[in-house]
């Protein structure tokens, strides 16, 4: 079973985090509140962040666990990307998948290759993840340990 959440401190923050997503939507959707935010509030072609920015000033440090059905084994990772993950390192990742799928085809899974919906990790798995590792300079790292129920993952990340 997969799930996300997102960790609010009380209710009154989660309903306004609601709310003003709502609303905001909102807001997009109406032609009349439209070219208002389109011209005053969202920022415009080229207003982005500049490429030393994106190179130097942002990263992403990321922790998952997984529990087995039994609830006796878990699996803890991190992954550390010292670039722009919304720009610089999406983009790397979607060449390395394309890249993946042309020219890895006969490494994955017999299942993968009839076709159907795969997530970009239920399909390539490792042959991916070695593949962003490979080519990231240095940038990215990944650690993946298993661990006891009573343990936190020590990452060296």
């Amino acid at each position: 079973r997969y799930s996300e959440m997102q960790v609010v401190p009380n209710f009154r923050a989660a309903f306004t985090s609601y709310f003003g997503l709502a609303m905001f939507g909102m807001m997009l959707y109406n032609p009349l509140t439209n070219s208002f935010i389109s011209r005053y509030v969202l920022p415009r072609s080229g207003q982005g962040p500049s490429r030393d920015d994106l190179e130097r000033k942002n990263y992403l440090y990321i922790t998952g666990e997984g529990i087995g059905k039994t609830g006796q084994n878990r699996v803890q990772a991190a992954m550390y990307f010292a670039k722009d993950v919304g720009c610089l390192e999406t983009a790397r990742m979607l060449i390395e998948a394309g890249l993946c799928l042309a020219q890895d085809t006969d490494k994955l899974s017999p299942e993968v290759r009839q076709g159907g919906f795969w997530s970009p990790s239920a399909a390539m798995g490792d042959l991916l993840l070695n593949r962003i590792l490979e080519t990231s300079q240095g940038n990215t790292q990944f650690e993946c340990q298993t661990i006891s129920s009573d343990t936190k993952l020590q990452s060296k990340l």
